[in-house]
């Protein structure tokens, strides 16, 4: 059987007949040959696959296409993944690396690797742990937590002390105001239970042997930041300056609570451009950089 006809048997197929797939083939084919080789597959196959006018995949046909539409699409991405030979990194990054870090940082790479693909995804720890380890994901730069990520390296990089965050107008001062009139009435904004920021903060109340319930949790910290500038509550976030660039909020630092820590993650054993990024990490986002986080 020839698989050029039942390619364009496919092509015919999803255009909606003969005339439409001719318009749209980058083939030089016309239509009475293209009409011609369909004939001469169906007799091939010894059973009619579509009525020509107008047109409509009979029984066979609409089989035929269900299992050659996907072979052929998987061989077109598999072609063009073969004339893309240029290396591809695939990054998550916490929404906490300024934009000006990460440029540098993807800069330094192409530096040494000319031509190189970069995919950037905003998954975060622990989840990101799985895209690691099947290999969706090949460096992640986010805040991680006290557990440790099995079959994933990790490398600290910055340590940013946490934070409450209260709309401009609010009377509140100082942390220690809140500590003091138990029960906490304020409404608190945290981000999902498993990021790093509120696993943190729960921890630190739970030593200072202190309650204060979430009230709303958020997918994001930028999220946060509006909702607590809008008035809904007092946010937790961390001291990244850069992030809270706004006049409708004010930063309390939270003293006696333990920092999160932004850390690179990657599967071992790493490819060679991948331990040239965390190499890269390290240099352009560590605390002695001057696109480091910390305060």
């Amino acid at each position: 059987m020839n698989p050029q006809r039942l390619d364009w048997f496919v092509k015919v197929a999803r255009c909606g007949g003969i005339s439409q797939a001719v318009r749209r083939l980058p083939h030089t084919i016309q239509q009475p040959a293209l009409s011609e080789h369909m004939t001469e597959l169906e007799e091939e196959l010894g059973t009619k696959l579509f009525i020509r006018q107008p047109f409509k995949l009979l029984g066979p046909g609409r089989e035929l296409l269900r299992l050659a539409g996907p072979f052929f699409d998987e061989l077109t991405a598999l072609v063009e993944r073969l004339r893309d030979r240029r290396e591809h990194l695939r990054l998550a990054v916490t929404e906490l690396v300024r934009p000006e870090g990460l440029s540098r940082l993807i800069t330094t790479l192409e530096a040494a690797h000319p031509g190189l693909r970069c995919t950037v995804s905003s998954e975060r720890w622990p989840e990101v742990g799985d895209s690691l380890r099947n290999g969706t994901v090949d460096l992640a730069l986010t805040l991680r937590g006290e557990a440790r990520l099995p079959g994933v390296s990790m490398r600290d990089l910055a340590e940013l002390p946490l934070a409450l965050l209260v709309p401009t107008g609010s009377a509140l001062r100082d942390p220690e105001e809140l500590w003091r009139n138990q029960p906490i009435t304020q409404r608190l904004i945290c981000p999902g239970p498993a990021h790093a920021v509120t696993e943190m903060f729960e921890r630190g109340l739970g030593l200072a042997r202190m309650h204060w319930p979430v009230a709303i949790e958020v997918d994001s910290l930028r999220r946060l930041i509006d909702l607590v500038g809008a008035g809904g509550g007092v946010g937790v976030t961390v001291m990244a300056p850069w992030l809270v660039r706004r006049r409708d909020v004010r930063v309390l630092p939270l003293s006696g609570f333990a920092p999160v820590h932004l850390a690179v993650f990657w599967k071992s054993p790493p490819q060679a451009i991948v331990r040239e990024a965390v190499e890269a990490s390290v240099a352009v986002l560590g605390e002695a950089s001057p696109e480091a986080m910390a305060v």
